[in-house]
């Protein structure tokens, strides 16, 4: 670094300090993705609690979400404020959707894909990760 080059290339400092930024910002995709996996992976296998969940927003952009109150099938659990980008396009608000309920999310009762999304996060930010250390390493540093 530029203790090491007295004198001072400026260039030294730089360049570790892009390497630290691109590392932290590969393991915020590694965490992030770590975080949801666990419940994506659950509704995956159909677990979670099965009830309804009734639409109160609905987002759509590049893609669609939805929140609403979640009720289990037996009626002992009613959330508020539920959300879910995991349900088929044309529900609207006003409609009661079958669910699965896993962490503080809804999935379709069917399983979830969206644990791949997560799975893509992770080996993003691991690449990032890796190639950045792997350039900032044999960048011609002493």
């Amino acid at each position: 670094m530029g203790a090491s080059n007295p004198g001072g290339d400026k260039n030294d400092e730089i360049s570790s300090g892009c390497a630290i930024v691109f590392v932290l910002f590969g393991l915020a995709f590694v965490l992030a993705g770590a975080r949801w996996i666990g419940p994506a992976l659950e509704a995956a296998r159909g677990e979670g609690i099965r009830g309804t969940l009734t639409i109160e927003t609905r987002n759509c952009r590049k893609g669609c979400d939805w929140s609403g109150e979640f009720v289990s099938s037996d009626g002992r659990l009613r959330v508020a404020d539920v959300r879910t980008d995991d349900l088929n396009h044309k529900t609207q608000v006003g409609d009661r959707v079958a669910v699965l309920y896993v962490g503080d999310r809804a999935y379709a009762p069917e399983g979830s894909n969206e644990w791949l999304g997560f799975v893509v996060a992770m080996l993003v930010g691991v690449t990032i990760m890796g190639w950045t250390i792997w350039v900032w390493r044999f960048s011609g540093r002493s």
